[in-house]
This record gives C-alpha cells, structure tokens and sequence, in this order.
C-alpha cells in the first residue's frame, strides 16, 4: 500500500547500473535486479512507485529508516546473485574482493565479495509536504518539494 502523504514520506530513487541495454545478458540481469528491488521493498514496507525505464525506479515508503535500511539490503541482496558469466565479463560487473587488513597489516582470513555483477545507486528524499497523485498505471506517485 502507498505510504500517507498526509505523514511523512521518504521517497527513494534507484538506478541500477548496466553496462549496456542491448544484450541479452543485461536484459536478463536487470530482471534479476528488479526482483531482487522488489523482495526487498516487500521486507521493508515499500511501495513501487514507478519504473520509467527497466534500470530505473521510484519507491516510497513511511518510515525514513525503512528506506535507508532497504537501500543496503538491496545492495547486499545484488551481491548474492547468480549473474551469467556474460554479465560478469562486462566492464564493470567483474566479481571484486576486499583487500581489507588487519590492525597488524595481514590481510584478513577471508577476503569478502564487495563488487560483482549489477549495482545499485539509491538516494532517499525525506520529509511532508508532498502530494499522492495517480499514474496511468493506477500505481501511486509522490509529487512535491524535496527537502
């Protein structure tokens, strides 16, 4: 359900990387991402605003901690997918591990996966003043000043 724009309404904007459009690789690694955005919205209260274009979306949700805390769900969740092999070739989508060290200057037992495959930026508008009006989807969108 679309937050109260009576309350409060943190308004996320994501964009998910992709190295290009046109292949088939890509297309069907933003269908991952996308439902990967959607399992996460559904744990975090959100609401699918718009997608405009099928890297881009619109979400809304009433809290401002639900937004911030979907935002790293979603890209923790992007670490844990099964790209193809095509997708990880691509500039920019190669599997990448942390080089992190220890106080003492060895490296860590465990190098952990920070990079791989799709990425998502994502930025949280928060605040009231704003109105719900209705797409030509029937889905709810956010219209007002951004704080």
């Amino acid at each position: 359900q679309s937050p109260d724009p009576g309350f409060p309404v943190a308004v996320c904007f994501v964009v998910l990387s992709a190295p290009d459009r046109t292949s088939e690789a890509t297309k069907h690694a933003l269908e991952q991402a996308a439902a990967c955005l959607r399992t996460c919205l559904a744990v975090y209260k959100g609401y699918e605003c718009k997608s405009p274009e099928p890297n881009k979306f619109t979400c809304a949700f009433s809290a401002f901690a639900d937004a911030v805390s979907f935002s790293g769900a979603l890209h923790l969740r992007l670490l844990d997918v099964a790209w193809s092999d095509e997708l990880l070739q691509k500039s920019g989508c190669a599997e990448r591990v942390s080089d992190f060290r220890n106080p003492d200057g060895n490296p860590c037992a465990k190098p952990q996966v920070i990079w791989k495959g799709l990425h998502a930026r994502c930025g949280v508008a928060f605040g009231n003043g704003c109105t719900r009006k209705p797409l030509n989807t029937g889905r709810a969108d956010y219209f007002g000043a951004v704080p």
